[in-house]
């Protein structure tokens, strides 16, 4: 599906590709471009339901399976840098077609490799990261900074540049702190204003029920 939306393009793949308004409108944003990723989602669960949490790996498989996902993992991360090191070093366009179409389901196959692996007892060090007890006040405002992080980028950041600016490791480094905070702040207010009651709501509406 992404592939046929990128093939009407002919304009410079890196007008055409990078984030404008034709890629957000006719590719971010369109639900139909990330089913795949939902879809491996939706099989992850059912998987999961199946095998009840009593699916053992063999060790050997187990070993190859965190070294694959971490060698994706990296390489889907890491890859867009070698477009970026130079100027005016732009990739073909059936690359970055290649790219958008894989990029994100290769990303997503590498975290239901990490769920798997961690809800059937064999995370090791890494499930015991993620089960910290640290992490389980920000689960409840994730979502909301998820939904909130892009409109504060567009509307607060990208809105009110006056003028351009170069782009360097420090700044962009200050920029993702100030999205950070101010996204799960926002995300705060926004729970205790309007996730926490509906929740309350749903709950006193699903005890009349049963």
């Amino acid at each position: 599906m992404i592939w046929i939306h990128f093939a009407k393009y002919q304009m410079h793949p890196f007008v055409s590709f990078s984030n404008n308004y034709e890629y957000m409108n006719e590719v971010y944003l369109k639900p139909w471009c990330r089913v795949g990723v939902y879809a491996m989602g939706l099989a992850l669960g059912y998987i999961i339901y199946k095998t009840k949490l009593k699916y053992r790996l063999r060790r050997t498989t187990l070993v190859l399976g965190w070294i694959i996902a971490a060698c994706l993992a990296i390489f889907v991360a890491y890859i867009t840098y070698l477009e970026h090191k130079k100027e005016d070093s732009y990739w073909p366009i059936e690359f970055r077609i290649a790219h958008e179409t894989i990029c994100r389901p290769i990303w997503a196959l590498c975290i239901c490799w990490v769920v798997f692996t961690c809800v059937n007892g064999q995370g090791g060090f890494i499930n015991s990261v993620l089960s910290w007890s640290f992490w389980v006040p920000l689960t409840k405002i994730t979502y909301g900074a998820y939904l909130l992080h892009l409109l504060l980028i567009d509307n607060i950041i990208d809105s009110n540049m006056r003028a351009t600016y170069y782009l360097n490791i420090f700044h962009v480094a200050f920029e993702f702190v100030g999205v950070f905070v101010f996204s799960y702040a926002f995300s705060f207010i926004f729970s205790l204003l309007i996730e926490a009651p509906c929740m309350g709501l749903e709950k006193i509406l699903l005890k009349k029920k049963k």
